[in-house]
């Protein structure tokens, strides 16, 4: 089968699109022929066993749609994976019918999933990485046909380390583990709520605070202070990475004891899969997305109200006073992500998906004023997209946390 994936980024920078752009590659490689499309400057080593494209992504002008219009056409794919590629959602009503066209809804909101579900009725089936995702692009995009609507949650290949394991177990200083920088989506304003706590405790821990460190909304912030760097107290147990490679950060991850990822807003996050596959406690919030989903709460992880700092605190301090306690966690974890995350089962679910014909509304030869029109209307659903994350950044950083930095910045 000949599979053409398109996605706005094929280089490795940390981001969870082109990791997963890549961990796609690796699963099917010696079973399609995969062509790549990406939005980035992205250049093929040697090594490399696909063919390579590299298109602007974000222009939508006609003479950048009929280019990958042409490249479909020539390549002749059996299958067109759209992974968050604006210029893929646009252009899908003017492919061949023949086209299985699936696309990857990379968030369980906002502008990922608008992109993903864009021209919904041209497409045979949408990804999502959550039950709450698929929930909110049925009801955006008006889907009645539940079947149209998947959910696949993120894989890992398996990694069996009974000696890291076993290691984890009988530490005396728990490593805990927190690889959402300064995203608000990672919530790393609780986050620095929480550490302050956790620093005015007499426990011995290591904290590891991983990629960026810059506050949420710091382009347009009214506080002097920029970065968390400049307000997190200098400590020996708090370790600041700044951005990491991908493969020295997934050796803190598996190397956590404690892993916190209290997202506001998720699809399926690979760096909590990449602690649960070798065995951790992983602690999680109850807002909707797939981490909630994939954690039994109290069994293989906790999940904790995202607003009550005290709640995880409390949860992190008595791991700490009694570690023993809670070692049925780690092997837990780790059977939870075999049943839900392996690689086999993935390849399964995808190769269903690619190779199983759904009906479709007829797709059209291309038209201008038909392309024009679909661009604007991303472009609208995009725009509104774009206040709300702006929205949310305000009421999140500033109208809920501010308050508490500053009294912790000027105490």
């Amino acid at each position: 089968m000949n599979i053409l994936f398109v996605t706005s980024t094929f280089e490795l920078n940390g981001g969870g699109i082109s990791s997963y752009a890549h961990d796609f590659f690796d699963a099917f490689k010696n079973q399609h022929r995969i062509i790549i499309v990406t939005g980035d400057n992205y250049v093929r080593d040697k090594e490399d066993k696909f063919i390579l494209y590299n298109i602007d992504l974000v222009d939508l002008s006609v003479k950048n749609a009929k280019r990958l219009i042409d490249i479909i056409e020539y390549e002749n794919p059996n299958t067109v994976v759209n992974s968050n590629a604006m210029l893929l959602s646009c252009v899908s009503p003017f492919l061949s019918k023949e086209i299985n066209l699936v696309s990857i809804s990379h968030f369980v909101n906002g502008r990922l999933a608008d992109i993903a579900g864009y021209n919904s009725t041209y497409l045979n089936t949408i990804i999502s990485l959550s039950h709450y995702g698929k929930l909110y692009i049925e009801k955006k995009f008006g889907i009645r046909n539940k079947s149209k609507v998947s959910v696949v949650y993120n894989f890992l290949p398996t990694k069996v380390n009974n000696e890291i394991l076993n290691q984890k177990k009988n530490r005396k200083i728990l490593k805990l583990v927190y690889p959402g920088g300064g995203s608000i989506h990672k919530s790393s304003d609780f986050i620095y709520i929480l550490l302050l706590k956790l620093l005015k405790s007499d426990f011995d821990f290591e904290f590891y605070w991983l990629g960026s460190t810059l506050i949420p909304g710091h382009a347009f912030s009214f506080i002097r202070m920029k970065d968390f760097n400049e307000i997190i107290p200098k400590d020996h147990r708090v370790i600041l990475t700044g951005y990491i490679r991908r493969s020295e950060a997934i050796s803190i991850i598996e190397d956590a004891n404690i892993f916190l990822l209290p997202s506001r807003g998720e699809g399926c996050p690979i760096s909590l899969l990449e602690a649960m596959r070798v065995g951790t406690i992983p602690i999680v919030s109850n807002s909707k997305h797939a981490s909630s989903e994939i954690i039994q709460d109290g069994i293989s992880g906790y999940i904790c109200t995202l607003k009550n700092v005290d709640e995880i605190y409390e949860r992190i301090i008595n791991v700490l006073k009694d570690h023993d306690s809670y070692s049925f966690i780690y092997d837990n974890s780790n059977t939870r992500f075999l049943s839900l995350h392996g690689k086999e089962k993935w390849i399964n679910y995808m190769n269903n998906i690619m190779t199983t014909e759904k009906s479709v509304i007829n797709r059209n030869s291309f038209s201008i004023i038909y392309y024009f029109k679909t661009v604007l209307y991303l472009r609208i659903i995009l725009f509104f997209d774009r206040v709300n994350e702006l929205w949310r950044s305000f009421r999140y950083v500033y109208c809920l946390n501010v308050k508490m930095i500053l009294k912790e910045k000027w105490q």
